[in-house]
């Protein structure tokens, strides 16, 4: 008899013990739901004055021979886009403006569910050339504009909570601190954020 109770004691701090922590999880989960990233790496509408003062002043940023031709870039707002809308700055003709901003691309983590996570790796694009859910948005100043941090493809994946990790099924692994999500490996921390207003 002493045998049965002591098993039904067992049985029952087992079962207590695993319903506590997963309504702890289920917690963490709905928590979760919404947008992340590394909010020290997005770029700001300040970021972006040495370009606007070069379009402002119609500057010349290089010039080189090539074939007898001279070919000289000015700064202008369609010069710092592919013809895709997608930004870009990191060729030499950008010249002293050159990899401006410091941050054209971000890895925004979407959590739309409590299993559910999309991973965007997004870029700096002019907003009228996307089509598809944008992962942030910035303001490029006055000659920029508006500007959106974009992934045409995000992938889908599934995720855990398990006690303070979330498992990712890319093999991701992020810790779950009172300042933030830190991914395994990595000390930047990511950090929850609106994607309909400026950064």
């Amino acid at each position: 008899m002493r045998k049965i109770l002591y098993l039904c004691l067992f049985l029952t701090t087992i079962l207590v013990s695993y319903t506590s922590c997963e309504k702890d999880e289920d917690r963490a989960s709905s928590s979760l739901i919404g947008w992340w990233t590394d909010l020290s790496r997005v770029a700001h509408a300040s970021d972006f004055s040495r370009i606007n003062q070069a379009i402002a002043n119609n500057e010349l940023l290089s010039s080189y021979k090539y074939g007898g031709t001279t070919h000289k870039y000015y700064a202008t707002r369609d010069f710092f886009f592919y013809d895709t809308g997608m930004w870009t700055s990191s060729d030499a003709h950008y010249g002293a403006c050159r990899f401006i901003p410091e941050y054209y691309q971000i890895t925004a983590l979407h959590f739309l569910d409590g299993n559910t996570v999309t991973i965007h790796y997004a870029w700096l694009w002019d907003p009228d050339y996307c089509y598809g859910e944008v992962a942030g948005r910035t303001n490029g100043g006055t000659y920029i504009g508006d500007l959106v941090y974009y992934c045409e493809s995000p992938r889908t994946y599934t995720y855990a909570v398990y006690n303070n990790k979330i498992i990712i099924t890319n093999g991701d692994i992020y810790t779950i601190t009172g300042s933030g999500l830190i991914k395994d490996g990595d000390s930047g921390i990511l950090s929850k954020y609106d994607p309909n207003k400026n950064f």
